[in-house]
């Protein structure tokens, strides 16, 4: 090995200490060649990014590591492993703040309740938002206690628009059992705080996805059946064609769930999916269907609970 090359490889087994980073398993190909941790605005290799960023061994370059606030603005302007996260969902929640005046005129004749849709509209909304916040803030020179506050928010997103999505739902299918509907409103707003705590808590994605994906369950085996039982029993209820909507939001977290632990393709393709169509790519197309389907079966049930006239 000639002093040149001694040199460099020193000179990047330095910097990877000085930002915490480890070079010991790193190949001389990664540290020499193929790691462009150490130019201007260069992107890193798997194995040179800190373990709080390690959650994707199949995706093996592009990453960002230790970057400043406004240096994580910047990356917008680059391409990187983490940009079809960030424009997917941030392009997404512009969409859906640009168009509200739209949606909400579309509704007007279904004000008899002036909170019901803007609370769909707006967790649908910071859902994809706080998304692309993580996904552009993930690399943040604050190390995995600035990463831990990201995710969160993250899975904050995920926890409104799941928590909330049946809100609607159930007005519609308690709506002449007023008594009913506080009681079971009162259980289930119990049961996601619960969730939500539990959530805060986790420490990888299963751990965080399991309170979640419990939740999803109550509304899944309880909830939505509550409505099946009653139409048949002959009680005044939401309409059953709602079900179908809310069943396809609930398919598309569990399949979006499923599919990002799985890693696939990039499994099966590593290396050559690291910038696009990933299994957290899909993923992200994925979740854009859920707001038009929440909206559709929230509007039928307005629209149910408009020409309804309880029984006195």
């Amino acid at each position: 090995m000639d002093n040149e090359s001694r040199h460099r490889k020193d000179n990047n087994k330095n910097v990877l200490e000085k930002n915490g980073l480890q070079s010991g398993n790193l190949t001389p190909i990664e540290v020499g060649k193929s790691c462009k941790c150490h130019s201007s605005n260069g992107l890193h290799h798997y194995n040179c990014v800190p373990k709080h960023l390690q959650f994707n061994r199949f995706v093996h370059t592009g990453y960002r590591a230790g970057l400043s606030t406004w240096d994580c603005f910047k990356s917008l302007f680059y391409l990187h492993n983490e940009s079809f996260n960030v424009y997917s969902h941030g392009l997404a929640a512009a969409g859906l703040i640009l168009l509200s005046p739209y949606f909400y005129g579309k509704i007007t004749h279904l004000q008899f309740d002036p909170f019901l849709y803007p609370i769909h509209h707006i967790t649908s909304t910071t859902c994809v938002l706080f998304s692309a916040i993580y996904h552009l803030m993930s690399c943040h020179e604050g190390g995995s206690e600035a990463y831990r506050c990201f995710i969160t928010l993250d899975y904050l997103g995920i926890w409104l628009v799941t928590s909330l999505c049946c809100i609607t739902f159930l007005k519609a299918t308690l709506f002449c059992f007023s008594h009913a509907h506080k009681v079971v409103t009162g259980i289930y707003f119990l049961l996601c705080f619960i969730s939500l705590f539990y959530v805060t808590k986790g420490y990888n994605p299963i751990t965080r996805m399991k309170p979640l994906v419990a939740l999803g369950a109550v509304r899944i085996f309880i909830l939505y059946p509550t409505r099946c039982m009653m139409t048949n029993m002959g009680y005044m209820t939401g309409p059953l064609g709602t079900l179908w909507y809310l069943l396809g939001v609930e398919m598309i977290g569990l399949f979006g769930g499923l599919l990002n632990l799985s890693r696939l393709p990039e499994r099966y393709f590593q290396g050559k999916m690291d910038y696009f169509f990933n299994s957290h790519n899909i993923m992200h197309l994925l979740v854009l269907l859920a707001p038009a389907l929440l909206h559709s079966g929230t509007v039928m049930d307005f629209e149910w609970m408009q020409s309804t006239k309880c029984p006195v």
